[in-house]
């Protein structure tokens, strides 16, 4: 499984509407992080390597910046 999520401090909804034209399902989490609020933004997890490519691509292609995770074996 392979989670991408991004920071941001503000524009997170915005961003998370570019991911939906994109076809890319995303959830905002909001978080504090000494005394800021920040908005994490969470696609994934992913089953499926084909699938995971195929949103490395667009994130790619649309100039997101993300941060890939790798959770569990």
């Amino acid at each position: 499984l392979f989670p991408y999520t991004t920071l941001f401090r503000s524009d997170a909804d915005r961003v998370r509407a570019k991911l939906g034209l994109l076809g890319i399902e995303s959830k905002v989490q909001k978080v504090s992080v000494e005394n800021d609020t920040w908005y994490r933004i969470r696609i994934g997890p992913f089953s499926k390597l084909d699938d995971l490519n195929r949103v490395r691509q667009s994130l790619h292609k649309a100039d997101v910046d993300a941060l890939e995770i790798r959770v569990g074996d």
